[in-house]
Order: structure tokens, then C-alpha cells, then sequence
């Protein structure tokens, strides 16, 4: 299961200058976001680039950021800051910036792997009432508009990050019932109606890593203890698709419209760096995209995609380096480019990762 420590991987380390503006003060009516958005770690803060033409354009920096999500279509920026260090986690506050106002969510100790709806009405994150893990929240739905959080009213334990927006007004996630104790299904939740279902009731055995595939079904890396399986589970036949037994990790995955594929950062067995592969959902065959050019996928750079389809990823060609570039992967001509000419600490930030 991917480990709860990624979200702490934006470290301090040393930055390069990039051409760009010169930092400021700016409103959120006035940012200069565009649809691919990089951050670089520097000492407690981050840089936050817009991405246009291949070049990066400075658009501001924020101090101890740990993370970003944005909806760029609808002007929503989410922050996820930290306040102080703790032994387990550090102490962190959502900052919501809207074309409107400014909110601030804070009733937790620790808040991590926020996800942020279509159209940016919804955010989901779980969270830690302290600085245990024994006090773990589990999944909390955030209303953006209504400035409150959102009831569930579920029986299901959600494991871990396992949740993804459906739709702006469903999410869909994977846990452990408390009355039937079993474990083999994704639920999906309506927060029109208030009302839980199942929507995938075959998983076997455990499932560490899911992502939709918009009214088709779900990929999903199950896990025995023996061996891993990555499955396709048909939303409407019900039929399960045994693709490879090769992955042991996913890091991050996304389904691309265009390509009719699901893109993913991913380990294989016996293998120790990360890749970047292609599920083809047409034929359900999987192809390993990335060999030598990077040598590696940051497993912690992040995966976003432009309205073009093109998909975009962080690399590293020496293990022994901190420092990683930004790549793209073109999907018209199944090119790898890459997109920063200077070395950094880059991650993408986004509402598809």
C-alpha cells in the first residue's frame, strides 16, 4: 500500500533560478495558474510555476507548502500547509483560495491526500485528531461553496487514500465493512441522495491501489501476500481482467480520455526503480513506457495531464541525486520530451494525479 510518509517527501532542499517573475504578494484573482503547474522546494518554501510553451514562469511562493491541488477551469487553489513539526506528523491547515474569498479549514491535527472533486465544489482528505496514528479520522468530504463538511453514512472503514472522485457529486472507495467484515468490494457514495451502494463487488483478496475508468470500471493492484495482480473490473459486464502479475506498486495513475488508457508511475517485481506505463483499456494489454530516458520516475514527482492528453511526470537519470526534471509524454507521436532545462526539486500539482 502506498505508504502514508508521501506526503511529507516535499522536503527542504536547494533550488535553481528559473526565468520567471520576480516573487510577490499576489490576490487569487490575479494568479497566473495555468492547466500544468510545478512546485520547487526551497529552504521552508515553495515555488509554485506555471508551466506555458515549455518554459516556467514564476507565479508565486508559499511558505511551508506541503502540497497543492487546483481546479484551474473553475479558479479553485488548495493549499495544504504546515503550522509545526510533530513526532508523527506535522500539524497542517488546508487554505482554500476561490475567485471569492479565502477559507481556512483546520479542525484536525493533520490533514493528507486531499482530493479535489470535478467542477471544485467537493474536497476529500482524511485526517489525524492528533499527532497518533491511533487517531486517524478516516474520510472527510469537505463542501467548498457551503464552507462545512459533508456527513457519510457508511458502515465502511476507508482504507487509507483509497478514494476517488466519480463525478462531482459521487465518490467511490475502498474499505472494510464493520458489519459484514469483508473487504472485496469499491462503494460508491451520492451526497444528492445521501445514499451508499457497491460498485465493484469482485475484488480479491486486498486492493491497494484503485483508479476509475469513467463509466467503464476500475484498475485495480490487489494484493495476496503471495503475489500482486493488476485487474481491470468491468463496471457494467462485471468481468474481471487478469493484465499482469509484474506490478508490485502504484503511485499515482490517471485515465486519459484521449488515449483511451490509464497512465501510471509504478514498481515491478525485483525491480528498485519506477516506471511509467500504459494500461490500454481497448485491448487491456500493459506497456512499460519509460527505460533509459529517464533511467527513473520519481515516485513522489506526481502525474497530471493536459486538455491535449499529453501527460506529464517528474524523472531522474542518478539515483544518487535529489534532484529530478519534468518530462512529457506526447501521446500523438509517443515521445518523451524533456520540459525543464535545470535541475531541481519538481513536483506537479494538480487535480488529476
Amino acid at each position: 500500500m502506498v505508504k502514508l510518509a508521501k506526503v511529507f517527501l516535499l522536503i527542504c532542499i536547494f533550488s535553481f533560478c528559473i526565468t520567471g517573475c520576480t516573487p510577490k504578494n499576489i490576490s487569487s484573482t490575479e494568479k497566473q495558474y495555468s492547466e500544468i503547474n510545478v512546485m520547487s522546494s526551497k529552504d521552508n518554501y515553495v515555488d509554485v510555476y506555471s508551466l506555458k510553451d515549455k518554459q516556467l514562469f514564476k507565479i508565486e511562493s508559499v511558505t511551508n507548502l506541503s502540497d497543492v491541488v487546483y481546479s484551474y477551469a473553475d479558479g479553485i487553489y488548495i493549499y495544504l500547509v504546515n503550522v509545526t513539526p510533530g513526532q508523527n506528523f506535522y500539524q497542517n491547515k488546508i487554505k482554500i483560495e476561490t475567485k471569492k474569498d479565502v477559507k481556512m479549514v483546520n479542525n484536525f491535527y493533520n490533514a493528507m491526500d486531499i482530493k479535489i472533486s470535478p467542477k471544485g465544489e467537493k474536497i476529500a482528505y482524511r485526517s489525524f485528531l492528533k499527532d497518533s496514528y491511533e487517531s486517524a479520522e478516516g474520510l472527510t468530504i469537505y463542501n467548498i461553496a457551503k464552507n462545512k463538511n459533508m456527513r457519510i453514512r457508511t458502515s465502511v472503514l476507508v482504507s487509507g487514500n483509497l478514494y476517488n472522485w466519480l463525478n462531482k457529486d459521487e465518490i467511490v472507495y475502498y474499505g472494510v465493512s464493520t458489519e459484514s467484515k469483508e473487504c472485496d468490494k469499491l462503494y460508491k457514495y451520492n451526497f444528492d441522495t445521501n445514499t451508499e451502494e457497491v460498485y465493484i463487488d469482485n475484488i480479491k483478496d486486498f486492493c491497494t491501489f484503485f483508479t476509475l475508468v469513467k463509466n467503464k470500471g476500475a484498475l485495480c493492484l490487489e494484493e495476496s501476500g503471495i503475489e500482486n495482480r493488476l485487474v481491470f473490473n468491468e463496471l457494467e459486464s462485471k468481468n474481471r481482467t487478469l493484465i499482469t502479475n509484474s506490478i508490485s506498486n502504484i503511485y499515482y495513475a490517471l485515465y486519459n480520455e484521449k488515449s483511451n488508457a490509464v497512465y501510471f508511475v509504478g514498481l515491478e517485481k525485483n525491480e528498485e526503480r519506477c516506471a511509467l506505463f500504459k494500461v490500454s483499456i481497448d485491448d487491456l494489454t500493459l506497456t512499460r513506457l519509460t527505460y533509459d530516458f529517464p533511467k527513473e520516475v520519481d515516485r513522489y514527482g506526481g502525474l497530471i495531464k493536459d486538455s491535449s492528453g499529453n501527460v506529464y511526470f517528474c524523472g531522474v537519470n542518478n539515483s544518487n541525486n535529489a534532484n529530478n526534471q519534468v518530462y512529457m509524454l506526447n501521446i500523438s507521436d509517443k515521445s518523451i520530451n524533456l520540459i525543464t532545462g535545470q535541475k531541481g526539486r519538481y513536483y506537479l500539482g494538480g487535480n488529476n494525479k
